[in-house]
């Protein structure tokens, strides 16, 4: 780093960049994993995919918070599982293992146990939870 000072302006305001935003990392950490645990106490009986474990609510919010796909979230949320399964769910009377095909391949889909729809709940939670 001494032979090229250029170099050296630009890490030291990568570092300074890096401690001014991390505070804010911090914090958005913080409210995702709240909403993650609201989710799955909330969202986890209806919609176990993406609300089972507060890990994967964590994922799943911040699929909602970079906008991909977070409308088929809300509708599985908003109208049950059984009435929007959004290429993810089937029936509780599937005796045998489901896949799904999709672009990417064949993958298992996740059995639709409890339906149980909350529109009112779903519109709060996603309206508070937007960036």
């Amino acid at each position: 780093m001494n032979k090229v000072p250029q170099l050296r302006v630009v890490l030291l305001g990568l570092v300074a960049g890096l401690r001014a935003v991390s505070s804010i990392m911090l914090l958005m950490l913080l409210v995702m994993f709240l909403f993650s645990i609201c989710g799955n106490v909330l969202f986890g009986e209806n919609d176990p995919a993406h609300f089972h474990r507060v890990e994967t609510g964590i994922l799943t919010l911040f699929q909602v918070s970079t906008l991909a796909s977070w409308a088929k979230i809300f509708q599985i949320n908003y109208f049950g599982c059984d009435k929007y399964p959004a290429g993810l769910y089937v029936q509780a009377n599937s005796s045998e293992v489901a896949m799904i095909d999709s672009e990417l391949g064949k993958f298992h889909a996740t059995v639709c146990v409890s339906p149980n729809p909350e529109p009112v709940v779903a519109t709060c939670f996603f309206f508070l939870f937007q960036p």
